[in-house]
């Protein structure tokens, strides 16, 4: 009865059925693919790791590509001709990073004999941060890309990564949070500007007086 008499509730049902018939699709092809790869050999598979790391970075840039379908504002699914369903190229990528990200610190450990060197953690943060914001850059989907920075907490632990790398991870990432409003402050200034003209040429004048008022000594035109 609800559902019947409220529009706006119905809008929401329509969305959140929606949103459930997305999350299933993933899931699908998230199943899809695992049942594909854990016939892979991976042995030989890793042989040719770069190979799994071009296919990583041209997955996702298919996202750019008339391919590339936008939902709820994330370019995050692959829409082909003839396919019934959406595919999101993180879900499949994900697979392929664990078993790329095993084996770098496998041959770290085994090959090498240092995964607890500063040029080793940063080699394997390095591969996850640098996904991660390649994902998010392409994608704008920051929920996948936060999924990919889990996965190498998780495996980077257990593998036996030191744990003063993480420390300095974890303080390095609350300290670029922290500056984060300051960025978004600025941004926010420079928009309220732009759709202000008048405003800013008044800003743009008190600083350029103050300017030249600062640097008299020091050619005045050239300081403004």
């Amino acid at each position: 009865a609800v559902s019947q008499t409220t529009p706006a509730f119905t809008s929401s049902i329509k969305r959140c059925s929606a949103y459930r018939h997305q999350k299933k699709t993933e899931s699908y092809d998230s199943v899809f693919f695992y049942i594909a790869f854990s016939h892979v050999d991976i042995e030989i598979l890793m042989k040719k790791w770069k190979w799994v790391l071009a296919f990583n970075i041209i997955f996702i840039l298919l996202l750019r590509t008339p391919f590339g379908v936008e939902v709820y504002g994330n370019r995050a699914w692959l829409k082909f001709p003839g396919i019934p369903i959406n595919i999101g190229p993180a879900e499949i990528v994900k697979i392929t990073f664990v078993l790329l990200l095993a084996w770098q610190m496998n041959w770290l450990k085994e090959e090498r004999r240092d995964l607890r060197s500063f040029k080793s953690a940063v080699s394997v943060a390095g591969h996850a941060i640098g996904l991660c914001g390649f994902y998010y850059v392409i994608s704008s989907d920051m929920g996948n890309g936060l999924v990919f920075l889990f996965i190498f907490l998780c495996m980077a632990f257990v593998a036996g990564v030191a744990l003063r790398w993480f420390v300095l991870l974890i303080g390095g990432g609350i300290s670029l949070l922290l500056c984060i409003p300051f960025f978004y402050r600025f941004r926010l200034a420079e928009y309220f500007l732009l759709d202000n003209p008048d405003i800013a040429e008044q800003v743009e004048a008190q600083v350029r007086a103050k300017l030249i008022q600062g640097n008299a000594s020091r050619e005045p035109a050239r300081a403004a």
